[in-house]
């Protein structure tokens, strides 16, 4: 942050980061970048508690289903407590540090039709709204070349559609 305010001190840095559990790990399974039994990926992203207490000014949370059982709310609410959004230290930074769903959606593999993924999407983001995270963004609009993925585009624009009724 300090780089970027240097030239741009107006800018807002923030930072996006996917869940521990996206990679198969807890915040007491895995102190840094090791083997864990029966987990392969390596990589280790720092809790959501922990970016909030840097000096960035806002963070981007990245939440899918990632093998996760269970409806979009169930799904939210297990990678918000594996990332420590649900304590009280984070209830209190996110007053003065908001914290936005920056990716999310859904992939064909977990959700097998459009129907159950414009369900688990709507689903999701309700939750991170009632949860008081400040917007969300989907991912993707239309990149037809991700083929796992349901953009919002798929159906001639239906889920994009059906997802948007939430705000009425």
């Amino acid at each position: 942050k300090q780089a970027v305010s240097e030239v741009l001190p107006e800018l807002p840095v923030g930072e996006g980061t996917f869940a521990l559990g996206a990679v198969g790990k807890t915040y007491e399974n895995s102190m840094g970048i090791r083997r864990i039994p029966g987990v392969d990926d390596l990589r280790y992203p720092m809790t959501a508690l922990e970016l909030l207490r840097t000096d960035i000014d806002f963070l981007d949370f990245h939440v899918y289903r990632w093998g996760h059982p269970g409806d979009g709310a169930e799904v939210f609410r297990y990678f918000t407590e594996n990332m420590g959004l649900r304590t009280e230290e984070a209830d209190r930074l996110r007053k003065s540090k908001p914290v936005i769903m920056g990716e999310f959606g859904t992939f064909k593999e977990n959700e097998a039709t459009l129907d159950e993924g414009i369900r688990f999407v709507k689903e999701l983001r309700k939750a991170a709204l009632d949860f008081g995270l400040k917007g969300t963004c989907y991912w993707t609009i239309d990149t037809f070349e991700q083929e796992r993925l349901w953009n919002l585009m798929h159906d001639n624009g239906r889920m994009i559609r059906e997802v948007n009724e939430m705000r009425e």
